[in-house]
């Protein structure tokens, strides 16, 4: 699991490049090390070997199993485990001990259908019609896929897990329902009992980060007198065809500067390299993956877009105003203007692009590679699945003062949805002096000739 591996990967350094292991290797280690894991094995009981992979540079094998039950996931009961020449480095991580004795049968009395109505009906959703059944694996990995229907934004999915709860810390037979309600940024995991069709837990997969008024400043200011009164490896990496472009120029918030008010906008010449000529992060560079070579805001890594609009699906993108092999996404923003403007929005997703490219790449230093399920079109035949490269939406429309990021499993695209801000003011109360000091203010908005973004700070 991505999140998982991210907090490993923190402890490791140096240009990495990792393999995949063979998981059959990676189960004898697992069954040669049971009692340092605290596991008991047996027909019933047989670990989930999720993910698997040697780095090539350190020697380091990682591995990551999950408990099972007759053939059925405990959810969440992840361990990792690091060995060098079979030896265990590290450990983490718990199983459900004698899971046997406390679990109810493993037959859902429930089907995933009336599972997938009971989730929406917690989630309030209301007028729904049956999805269809469009991907049946349940004998081989009990999972199910319904189409999205007139009330899921996309296909929904119904596993069978066993599950704590943790109101009374019992186990259940549950279907964990995935599906994202239409008109919103929310992709909800429900977990529902296969016995009863109660509701068991739940929780939303997207990651939101609400803007904190209390943490502005550089805002536009306004005083005031109040008195008058605001693997192993199996096979060498195949070479892949060289990407064309040569060049490419952004304007952007440079690295390592958090926003603008710190050192304002620049061009930057060829970021990529800022990860080292030849970094395996690099090799596709930013506007080619594996496939086409790109001469707008989309590369191997992410697909940058303006999704004012909500369609949640690539809508405008900028594009550059010279051809490959020569890239320039040189778009000059203009704050006194309305962020929607060509002109700004064009910078917006440029900037977006730029520093979802850079996060690729100094994660790809920590371990964050292909074979550890990282976002890449192309994972060039080092491990891991690929076609999972970020969206990331600019202006989108389905909100204001938020941001949120929604990571699928390898193999599937994430989301990154940014929103516009819609601004506050730094209020300044110069007298009374019992009152006086700075406060956090939101401006009326009668007529847009009064906004101070167009006549600038008043005081009064």
């Amino acid at each position: 699991m991505k999140k998982i591996f991210i907090i490993l990967s923190l402890l490791m350094l140096g240009n990495i490049y990792a393999q995949d292991m063979d998981k059959t290797r990676a189960l004898n280690l697992i069954q040669a090390n049971a009692k340092r894991f605290h596991i008991v094995i047996n027909d019933n009981e047989t670990p989930l070997v999720t993910n698997a992979y040697t780095d090539e540079q350190t020697g380091l094998s990682f591995i990551y199993f999950q408990q099972t039950y007759k053939g059925i996931k405990v959810y969440n009961q992840i361990q990792t485990a690091t060995f060098r020449n079979n030896i265990i480095q590290y450990n983490s991580g718990v199983f459900i001990s004698d899971i046997a004795s406390k679990v109810p049968s493993s037959i859902p009395q429930i089907t995933a259908l009336t599972a997938v109505k009971n989730a929406a009906n917690n989630l309030q959703i209301n007028s729904i019609d049956n999805p269809a059944e469009i991907d049946n694996h349940f004998a081989t990995n009990k999972k199910i896929v319904f189409s999205k229907s007139n009330f899921s934004k996309r296909n929904i999915k119904a596993e069978l897990f066993w599950k704590i709860d943790i109101k009374d810390n019992t186990i259940h037979l549950v279907w964990s329902i995935s599906l994202s309600p239409q008109n919103t940024s929310d992709n909800w995991n429900v977990f529902v009992d296969a016995a009863t069709g109660n509701i068991i837990d739940r929780y939303n997969e997207t990651v939101n980060e609400s803007f904190d008024f209390h943490h502005l400043d550089k805002l536009p200011s306004i005083n005031v007198n109040a008195k008058n009164m605001h693997s192993i490896k199996e096979e060498e990496s195949p070479i892949p065809p060289p990407p064309t472009t040569t060049s490419a120029v952004y304007n952007v918030v440079r690295y390592p500067y958090e926003n603008r008010f710190a050192a304002g906008v620049a061009l930057e010449t060829n970021p990529w390299l800022k990860a080292g000529a030849g970094n395996n992060a690099i090799t596709n560079g930013w506007h080619f993956d594996g496939t086409t070579n790109y001469n707008i805001t989309r590369g191997n890594n992410v697909f940058a877009y303006d999704d004012s609009l909500n369609i949640d699906a690539p809508g405008r993108w900028s594009t550059s105003t010279t051809s490959l092999p020569s890239l320039n996404f040189n778009f000059t923003p203009d704050f006194s203007k309305e962020p929607t403007t060509t002109a700004n929005r064009n910078f917006a997703t440029t900037n977006l692009f730029y520093w979802n490219n850079l996060m690729h790449d100094v994660s790809y230093q920590y371990g964050f590679t292909e074979a550890a399920g990282n976002f890449q079109k192309d994972n060039l035949g080092r491990g891991g699945i690929g076609n999972d490269f970020v969206l990331a939406e600019a202006q989108d429309g389905g909100g204001v003062n938020n941001a949120n990021f929604w990571a699928n499993p390898d193999g599937d695209t994430a989301i990154m949805q940014m929103y516009l801000f819609t601004g506050a003011l730094n209020l300044k109360i110069v007298s009374p002096s019992d009152i006086a000091g700075s406060y956090v203010a939101k401006e009326g908005a009668f007529s847009t000739a009064n906004l101070l973004k167009n006549i600038g700070p008043k005081t009064g």
